[in-house]
């Protein structure tokens, strides 16, 4: 939502980090795995992950125990 929408970018703006953002709990779980299944000599997996646990498809709980 909205609040999301605020902290995300604020987040990009001060700390000079890259956001992704997904519209349900399963869209979430698809991005961790793509991104981790990543080959490259950068830095760019996933360091921190903020969860709604009141996602659409797939709730904040549940994606988090397929994540782990």
């Amino acid at each position: 939502t909205m609040r999301i929408i605020l902290f995300s970018g604020a987040i990009s703006q001060i700390a000079c980090i890259g956001v992704d953002k997904a519209s349900n709990g399963q869209q979430a779980v698809n991005m961790f795995k793509a991104n981790w299944m990543k080959k490259c000599d950068c830095n760019t997996r996933y360091s921190l992950i903020l969860m709604d646990l009141n996602m659409p498809v797939l709730d904040g709980y549940d994606a988090t125990i397929q994540i782990l």
